[in-house]
C-alpha cells in the first residue's frame, strides 16, 4: 500500500479566524452577520479548496465579504489582473452594443477586494444556491465555438487532449474537438475522468449534466466586437468561396437568414443567452474573455485550476484582398442589431 504524502500547511482554526474577524468588526450587528455567514457555510465547501492556510483565508474572505451587490453566474476575465470580475447580466444585456469593445464590458463588471479565480467563483455560486450540496465536484472546461475568435486554435488543442485522455472517443475525431451531439458529449464528460476540456459546436445547445454527475462546468466564450467579428466572418466566406459568395450572402440576407460563418446565432452574445436559458445548472459558471487574450486566458485558467497544460498552435490562414461591397454587411446589421 502506497502512502500518498499530504501537503503540509499551517491551518488556522475556525476560532482563530473568528477572533480575527471580530477584531475587524465595527459593531455588534456586523459581528452577528459574520457569524451567520460563517456558520452557514457547508463544511463540504472546505474540501473544494486545498487545506492550506491561504486557501482557507480566501474561503473566509469569500464568505465574510460578499463579492458583488448582485447574484451572478457570469464572469469576465481581466487580463490586467489575470483574475475574474463579476457582472450583472441585466447590465450586460442592455449595454453590450454593436460598437462595444471588451473594455466597455469590463467597465460594467465588479472586482473583488482580492483577486478572484475560477474555483472561488464556483464556490461563490454554490454557496448562494440552496440546491448545491456538493462543492467538491470535478471541474470541466466547455469551450463554446464562436466563429472568427481563434476557435480553431482552441479546438485543435482540445482534439489532441481528448484523443490522448479519452480512448475510443471517436466522435471528437470527426468533429475536430467540437461536439454536435449532446448524448455523445454527456457520455464522455461522465466517463472520461482524465479529460478536462471539451469543445461545443456553435449551433449546438448544451443540456446540463444530471445532478448526480458531481461535475461543475465552466462555460467559456470568446468576445470579439460585433462589427469586427461580422466583417471577419464575411471575409472568411469570400476567402474560401470567392467573390461570387457576396451575391449569395446578399440574397440570403433578404430573409435575414444566417450563412456559414456569418451567423448571428453563433455570435457570442447570442450564445450567452442560450447558455443562460438552457445550459446552466446551479453548479456552473460562464467566463467571457477577449479573443485577443486567448493564449493568456487558456494558460491562466489551467494554472488556477491545476489542470495540465495544452499546447495551442496558432492557425494561420492566407489573407485575401477580395471583399464584398459595403451594402452586404449593412444588410446583416439591419437584420441583426445587438
Amino acid at each position: 500500500q502506497q502512502n500518498h504524502a499530504q501537503p503540509t500547511c499551517k491551518v488556522r482554526s475556525n476560532n482563530v479566524a473568528l477572533v480575527n474577524m471580530k477584531r475587524k468588526s465595527k459593531s455588534l450587528g456586523a459581528m452577528v452577520i459574520i457569524l451567520l455567514l460563517v456558520t452557514s457555510v457547508n463544511l463540504q465547501s472546505l474540501h473544494f479548496l486545498s487545506t492550506c492556510t491561504s486557501d482557507k483565508e480566501a474561503l473566509l474572505d469569500l464568505v465574510v465579504r460578499p463579492s458583488f451587490p448582485f447574484k451572478t453566474q457570469i464572469f469576465l476575465f481581466d487580463s490586467s489582473s489575470q483574475s475574474l470580475r463579476g457582472v450583472n447580466i441585466k447590465d450586460l444585456n442592455e449595454k453590450w452594443k454593436s460598437e462595444s469593445a471588451y473594455e466597455d464590458l469590463l467597465k460594467l463588471s465588479v472586482a473583488r477586494s482580492s483577486a478572484m479565480h475560477p474555483k472561488q467563483a464556483l464556490l461563490l455560486q454554490q454557496q448562494g444556491n440552496d440546491n448545491a450540496t456538493n462543492t467538491n465536484n470535478r471541474v470541466i472546461l466547455l469551450w463554446h465555438a464562436v466563429p472568427k475568435t481563434a476557435g480553431t486554435t482552441v479546438r485543435r488543442a482540445i482534439f489532441t487532449h481528448i484523443a490522448n485522455t479519452c480512448p475510443n472517443s471517436g466522435e471528437a475525431a470527426t468533429q475536430q474537438g467540437a461536439f454536435r451531439h449532446v448524448d455523445s458529449l454527456h457520455r464522455l464528460m461522465t466517463d472520461c475522468h482524465a479529460t478536462h476540456d471539451f469543445g461545443l459546436g456553435g449551433r449546438m445547445t448544451f443540456q446540463p449534466l444530471s445532478p448526480d454527475s458531481n461535475v461543475s462546468v465552466i462555460h467559456t466564450l470568446a468576445f470579439r466586437p460585433y462589427k469586427e467579428w461580422a466583417l471577419s466572418a464575411l471575409n472568411q466566406i469570400v476567402k474560401v468561396g470567392g467573390s461570387q459568395q457576396c451575391d449569395i450572402v446578399r440574397k440570403v440576407l433578404e430573409n435575414c437568414q444566417d450563412y456559414k460563418e456569418l451567423s448571428f446565432y453563433q455570435y457570442t452574445k447570442s450564445q450567452l443567452k442560450r447558455i443562460r436559458r438552457y445550459s446552466l445548472s446551479d453548479r456552473d459558471i460562464v467566463i467571457l474573455y477577449d479573443y485577443r487574450d486567448t493564449d493568456l486566458f487558456h494558460s491562466q485558467i489551467r494554472t488556477q485550476l491545476a489542470l495540465p497544460a495544452l499546447k495551442l498552435e496558432t492557425y494561420n490562414t492566407n489573407r485575401t484582398n477580395e471583399k464584398c461591397p459595403d451594402d452586404v454587411l449593412e444588410s446583416f446589421y439591419n437584420c441583426h442589431e445587438l
